[in-house]
Parts: structure tokens; sequence; C-alpha cells
């Protein structure tokens, strides 16, 4: 049957076959359309054989499908054992060149690799359940053994090795204190908050990705939200993989850096490797101002412009894929994730010279724009050296840091005193009227219990010392709630703005949020004239605040600075607007300089491994011509894809070479070790690596019976392309 180009649906005895053309065709349109499911398709082409429509049609069409992607899988299978024969396959096997294909003559770099991870729970699937009459709950999920798996996919009992750490922890043994955004997040919630709703069964996926885009680990979330073991377990992996000084980006980085050093299993590993966590450069503006000095990327020497923020882009495109995943079997949704991703892979390591033209170009324009602004600033401020703005840096960092110590407000003393006041005024105003008189008696004993609790033996009156102190921590508290209600007002207006002008959202969406955007607007206005009479009651009055001037803030730590009660912090050099603004500049250019150093590293590693990787694949070719022709065939086919990226990223590299302000070292150089070499690298696979199995790749035998199975599927295969 399959010489005649087709599939049939049975093992043993088909009724029906489908045409290895249309299953060809459906592969390469849901790889680029992730959405299109099997359905839709077959229903397509019903259409245009104008035949009806039946059910059966679709249960036929995935059986066959699943037949074809296992030969495909098969026949990548003993390609790969050609192309990449060495022991490394297994830590290199999705490795980015430009991350990882290490050159001679290097510059040093701090980190070796910055890399971003999150979690994303779009791609869920429901777990077919039914009550019995006893009011059990059992699975009605067809049976199917199938596993797939891949290179950069982590099982659930990889994962389950780091599921206690967090448990395990005791604060009096903590090594590293507590984030001070722990309540900001609801990821860094308590492990026990993290649940979901128990109709699904994988509750989405965790990924980490390489700034370039390509996924480098994967695992599912199982019955659970963003679970502590997922980080973990990826980043323990990454740590194998690519080795000393990386730089990993995370929404939660900061409260995650202390899980991850506290962790028995992963924290003397992370500290001996010298690996390093930081927050993303989006969300981190919604961090508090001490988190941001210590976690934001702008102010971690040696993360250069990345903003860690590739999971979000990711997860932007492969939300497509929740179509057809949320009612799929445990295997069709993992072979339909894994396929997705293995052409993503492909596509990102087609793009990494353009990655790199466009984050040359935004270098080198930001030290042009940044070094005059720069020089015109620190003349304004009559700023000689650039070590001032280090030095502001830790000073506020310092003062932040001791704002924790300042002295809390009495709780009790402050309601004592809100309820005589209450006292007061109603006895002023309703002395005579028979609620009113109830209401007084109401707030008296309510005083009185409050005196019982303080130990008071005498009612305060209005110019005791009590009553003074406790009136300025009310006037303390009401205007500390101000500045939180203002901050959260101006933070849903900030997302509002951004995924008002995010791709693919509708017309109707963008309307809604430009309505709300408008009430915000207005609830913030109210908000500034809360702030501002709260303000004029503190002793010393706080200066008001400007509604034009808070509906243009991006960064909220001016909300940090503003919190302070003692109000010491205006009486610091680096607290003024023009300082600030002058110290942001500066870091920005340290950035934009080390960007310059990272790109033309990344160039030369790719340009580099195009060359290396396509002498390998020519030299296989060769080989497989002399033993093996059919399986050759296969290669030169392969080799085709590659050739064909390849024309379009050395034009670019040819581009970024010629940009006026390029520093770095034309023309490929020579790798760096000759045990890492192209016989033990796979970039991203190929496109059809999606459904490869980790176990099977480590087999260096094999099953004989298998290949010589696969030989014959070879052969067939190769008859019906030709």
């Amino acid at each position: 049957m399959m010489r005649h180009g087709f599939i049939g649906t049975a093992p043993l005895h088909p009724t029906s076959a489908i045409s290895i053309t249309m299953l060809e065709i459906y592969r390469t349109l849901s790889n680029r359309c992730p959405s299109l499911s099997i359905q839709a398709f077959v229903r397509g082409a019903c259409d245009l054989q104008k035949v009806a429509y039946k059910g059966g049609m679709r249960k036929a069409f995935s059986q066959a499908f699943d037949v074809y992607l296992e030969i495909l899988h098969r026949i990548d299978q003993q390609l790969d054992r050609v192309l990449y024969s060495s022991t490394l396959l297994t830590k290199l096997h999705s490795a980015c060149p430009a991350c990882a294909f290490k050159v001679k003559d290097e510059p040093a770099m701090k980190f070796s690799v910055l890399m971003a991870m999150d979690g994303n729970e779009s791609l869920k699937r429901v777990h077919r359940t039914q009550t019995t009459i006893d009011d059990v709950t059992v699975s009605v999920e067809n049976p199917d053994s199938r596993e797939r798996g891949s290179h950069f996919f982590m099982g659930a009992d990889d994962v389950n090795v780091f599921k206690n750490e967090v448990k395990r922890r005791k604060p009096a043994k903590a090594k590293v204190k507590d984030s001070p955004c722990v309540d900001r997040w609801s990821n860094l919630a308590a492990e026990s908050n993290k649940k979901m709703c128990g109709i699904f069964e994988e509750t989405g996926i965790f990924i980490s990705a390489c700034r370039h885009g390509i996924v480098q680990q994967l695992c599912d979330m199982i019955r659970s939200g963003e679970l502590a073991k997922y980080p973990l377990a990826l980043l323990d992996r990454l740590m194998e993989s690519f080795g000393d000084n990386i730089l990993q980006g995370y929404d939660i980085g900061c409260g995650f850096s202390t899980t991850a050093n506290n962790s028995g299993l992963l924290g003397p590993k992370l500290r001996a490797q010298r690996c390093r966590l930081c927050c993303n450069a989006f969300h981190g503006h919604a961090h508090c101002r001490l988190c941001q000095l210590r976690w934001h990327p702008l102010y971690i020497k040696g993360a250069g412009l990345e903003d860690f923020e590739t999971c979000e882009r990711v997860f932007s495109e492969s939300n497509k894929l929740a179509a057809v995943t949320r009612h799929a079997s445990k295997f069709h949704r993992r072979q339909a994730i894994l396929r997705y991703f293995a052409r993503w892979n492909i596509d990102k390591y087609a793009e990494i010279p353009r990655f790199i033209f466009g984050n040359y170009k935004q270098a080198l324009e930001n030290i042009k724009i940044i070094s005059a602004e720069l020089i015109k600033a620190k003349q304004a401020l009559n700023i000689h050296s650039d070590e001032v703005f280090v030095a502001w840096h830790e000073e506020e960092l310092k003062y932040l840091q001791s704002l924790k110590d300042a002295p809390k407000l009495d709780d009790l003393a402050m309601q004592y005193v809100s309820t005589l006041q209450s006292s007061s005024q109603t006895c002023k105003l309703e002395h005579a009227r028979r609620r009113g008189l109830a209401k007084v008696i109401s707030l008296q004993e309510s005083a009185e219990q409050l005196e019982e609790k303080l130990g008071i033996t005498q009612r305060w009156s209005e110019g005791s010392d009590g009553w003074k102190r406790a009136s300025a921590d009310v006037a303390t508290r009401n205007y500390q709630r101000a500045i939180d209600r203002l901050e959260g007002l101006v933070v849903q207006r900030l997302f509002e703005l951004g995924k008002q002008h995010r791709a693919q959202t509708g017309y109707k969406l963008r309307k809604h949020i430009a309505k709300a955007i408008k009430v915000r607007s207005r609830a913030i206005r109210r908000a500034i004239k809360k702030y501002n009479n709260a303000a004029a009651e503190m002793t010393p009055h706080r200066p008001p605040l400007e509604a034009d001037d808070v509906l243009n803030y991006v960064f909220l730590a001016e909300f940090d600075l503003l919190r302070d009660s003692r109000f010491e912090v205006h009486k610091k050099a680096w607290s003024s607007p023009a300082a600030r603004e002058a110290s942001v500049a500066y870091f920005k250019l340290e950035r934009s300089q080390e960007e310059i150093i990272r790109l033309n590293v990344e160039t030369r590693r790719v340009s580099t491994f195009i060359r290396d990787f396509e002498e390998q694949l020519q030299d296989c070719v060769r080989m497989l011509g002399e033993t093996n022709k059919l399986l050759a065939h296969q290669m030169v086919k392969r080799q085709a894809l590659f050739v064909a990226l390849h024309r379009v990223m050395r034009a670019r590299i040819a581009d970024i070479e010629l940009l006026p302000g390029f520093t770095g070292t034309a023309g490929p150089g020579t790798v760096l070790h000759s045990t890492d070499s192209t016989d033990a690298f796979l970039p991203v696979g190929n496109d059809r690596r999606g459904e490869s199995d980790s176990e099977d790749d480590g087999d260096e035998d094999g099953d004989e019976e298998a290949d010589q199975a696969t030989d014959e599927v070879v052969e067939i295969y190769t008859i019906v392309e030709d």
C-alpha cells in the first residue's frame, strides 16, 4: 500500500487508506497554523472532493497520521545516529549556536549565557472522568501506552525530584533572606495555594528559552499551578548543559532566588557554578524599588540589553495550540506540543542573525544618543566622575534597606484616637438626637475597651503626648494607603496600555481597553486628590503631586520613595528627578556597551557554526552515498533545508559586519575544543524532530529488528517521494 503512496488506517485489515501527500500537507500546514485541527482539515478535504463528511473519518485520518509521524521519527533517528555521534549529544541536543558554540579568542563575558523561564496555563488538558453511583470519580480515558519524549522535554519523574524542596526548607537555616516582593506576586505564594481546577490533568507547561528564543527545556505542569519544583528542575538541567555563569531571568527571580539557594539539592550547585537569577525587565517595573536595585537587569553588570521577556513572546504564539490540545489524549497533546516547539526552534535558529542585527543597531543608537545626553546631565549636576552613579546606587540600596527598620505604627493606639475623635464629633453634631446618643454610648464603650487593652488609666485629650503620637501615626497610615491606591491604579493603567498595542488584539477588545484606560485615568486623578489631602496632613507637609506627572510614570520606584514617613529621602543627592534620570542613562549606557561585546561574540559563533555544520553535513552525505544510498537521499533533504536557511543567515551576518559601528572580528573562527565540534552539536534538530524519544537517543546498539523494519520503511518512503 505504501508503494502506491497510501497508509492504511488499521494495522492488519484496513478498509480505508490516506494519501501520504495529504498527510504531509496536513503536517506542514499544522506546523504553520497550530490551531488547525484534524477534523477541520478532513472536512476541508471532503469539501474539495465533494464527499459528505462522516464522524469516523477524523479518527481514521488521526491513526494514519500517527503512523506517518512514526515513520518520519524513525528516519530522523537513523540520520541523527550518523550526524550526531558524540557523547555530548544529550547535553547540546537543542542548544543555540550563538549561546553555546564557543570559538577561540573570545573576549571574556561575566555571564556565559542569558536564559529566561516561565510557566503558561494555556495548554491545559481536560481529564475525562465519570462519577459512579457511589460518587466515586473514575477515569474514562482510552488506555494508550505510547510515549513521546524529546531532547528538550523533561518527564514528571525528573521534575518530582525537587517536589519536596520547599517543604524541607527551614527558615532558621535559610542561606538567603526572603524578597520584599513576596506579597506582590501570586506565584510567590505558598505551595499549598497553587492549586488548579480538578478537571485538568496537565495544567500547562513550564519552559526555559535562551535570549534568541530557542526553547532549551520544557516540562508539563501536572494538577497544579506554578510550583517551585518546575523552575528548580529546569534550572538544574540547564546548569548541567551550559555549565557555569548562567544568568536566568524569571518574573519572580527575586523570590525564587531564595528558594533556589535554600534548596538542599540545587543550592550548593547554584553557588558553586556562580549562577544567579534576575527579574524580567517589564515585570521588574512592578516590583518594589529595593527589589529593582538588586534584581532588575538594568542594574546587573553583564546583562546587556536583554529584557528576559522571551517566554512571553513564546507563549503569545504557542497559545494558538490550545484549541487542539484542550480535549486531546495525553499522547496526542504531547505530540502536538513537541512538534510545535521543534518547528519553533528551527524558525528561531534561522532568525538568530536578524536578532543580532536588530540588537546591534539598538545598542549603537543608545550609545550615540545616551552618551550626548549623559554629558549634558553630568554638567548640569556638576558630576565629574561616573563613579558617582555607582555610589548613588549603593547609597539608595542601603537607604531602602534601612526603611525596613523604621518604627512600626501602633494599630491599637490609632484605633483608640480614631474612636475618641468619632465620639467627639458625634457629640457635637447629634447630641440632641436619640440615635446620636446611642452611637456616643457605643463609641464610649469601644474607647473603654481599647483603654483596657492599652493600659491607659487617664483618657487622652487632644493636647496629650499619646494623642499627638497616635494622630501622627493615623496621618502616616492614611498617607501610605493613598500611595498604595495610587500605585495600584498606575500599574493597571500600564498593563492596559501594553495590552492595547499588543499584536492580535481585536478591534472590540482595543475599544474596550481604551474605555478602561479613560476610566482608570479619571480614577487616578481622584486618587491624586486624596493623596494631596493626606500629604497636607503630614508633618512636615509633603509636596503635592500633579496628575500629568503621575500619568506619565513608567518606573514605579517613585512610589517607594514617597512611602518614607520620615521624609529623609529628599535630602539625598540621588533623589532628585534629574539625578535619577541621569543614573538610569548611565546604567543603560553601560548595558549597551556590554551588549555590543556579546553581539560580537555571537556573530562569530554563528558564522563559525554555519561553516562547520555544512562541512559535517557534506561528509555525512558522502559517507552514506557509499554505504546506504536510501538514507543518503534523506540526508540530502536535510542538507538542502539547512543550506537554504544558511544562505539567508549569511546575508544577514554580512549586513552586521558592514554596520558603521561594528567592532567584532569578521568571518568564521575556530571552535574552542575539538570535543565540541559540530558532530557533537545539534542546534535545533530539524523540522520533524518533535517526535523523537530521548530514551532512544541513548541506545547505541538499537534494536536490530526495528532497524531492519526502518530500513524497509525508508526504502518504500523514498520510492514514494520520488
